[in-house]
């Protein structure tokens, strides 16, 4: 099968959820995260599902036996029952109504994939191995989540807040990207994956009044139309006022104190002279 990577908004988008045991719970998760509609229907459900829908305005239970009917005006079908046949019935359903299906222990049989997700909204980065292996995905996940810290999430905050800024600062596209790219490699993205939003916010400011870019060896750029342009003065803006908060934060020198030890006075020398030989 060949798959298209795919987001999608379905916020409010009906999805129904076939069975309550922990495949059923497992596939609820993400599903309630994207804050669809979500509707599960069997006659029980775990109290792992119970304890995770408590107060969540986005899902209804139908405590019943599935019915045809049921997959009627549906966006998404989830088969999540412990029986494979009628999984197997579920997704042959969906399909002749040309509705999304993904069945959880036999994910070739449906027409959808739900992904492992490293999650640093509103960066996603979603995970599939084609149904190979979960263990697989799983790893991958683990390894990309140990490189990719929550600060990201920050990071993209901070671009999306100023996008239309930046936008009406430059004017041509290889502008509005050469900026950004030094952004991303410089110190600026450096201050707000530290956790100094407000410095970095100050930076940012600065360098759209100025059209100028703090770089990463401490040197201004100008964004033309052709490309970023070293300029010959050195950088103040920004590093000023780092260099008094720095100041100001620094627990003041102590006046150094003089060596009570007293100085011994010079000894003159005891050793006598000797007489002058004459020729």
């Amino acid at each position: 099968m060949s798959y298209l990577p795919l987001f999608i908004d379905t916020a409010g988008k009906a999805c129904l959820i076939v069975g309550g045991g922990k495949i059923a719970s497992r596939k609820l998760v993400p599903v309630l995260k994207s804050k669809m509609s979500v509707t599960i229907i069997s006659p029980d459900i775990i109290d792992e599902i119970k304890e995770n829908t408590i107060n969540v305005k986005n899902f209804k239970y139908i405590q019943r036996k599935f019915v045809e009917s049921d997959i009627n005006n549906q966006f998404l079908v989830v088969a999540a029952t412990n029986d494979k046949k009628n999984n197997s019935l579920i997704a042959k359903i969906a399909k002749e109504k040309n509705i999304l299906v993904n069945i959880a222990e036999d994910s070739l049989s449906g027409d959808t994939l739900i992904p492992s997700v490293v999650d640093r909204n509103p960066i996603k980065i979603a995970i599939s191995s084609g149904g190979a292996s979960p263990i697989l995905t799983r790893l991958v996940k683990t390894k990309l989540e140990a490189v990719i810290p929550y600060s990201f999430s920050k990071l993209a905050e901070i671009m999306m807040e100023y996008r239309d800024k930046v936008k009406n600062s430059f004017v041509k596209i290889t502008d509005r990207r050469n900026f950004w790219e030094i952004f991303l490699d410089g110190p600026i993205s450096e201050m707000v994956l530290s956790g100094h939003i407000d410095k970095a916010r100050k930076a940012l400011d600065e360098s759209l009044k100025y059209k100028k870019v703090l770089e990463k060896t401490g040197e201004v750029y100008f964004c033309d139309s052709e490309k970023c342009k070293q300029l010959d003065t050195p950088i103040e803006i920004f590093i000023e006022e780092e260099i008094e908060e720095d100041k100001k934060s620094k627990v003041p020198k102590l006046p150094k104190k003089e060596s009570k030890v007293p100085k011994l006075p010079k000894k003159e020398s005891k050793i006598p002279k000797l007489p002058e030989k004459k020729d």
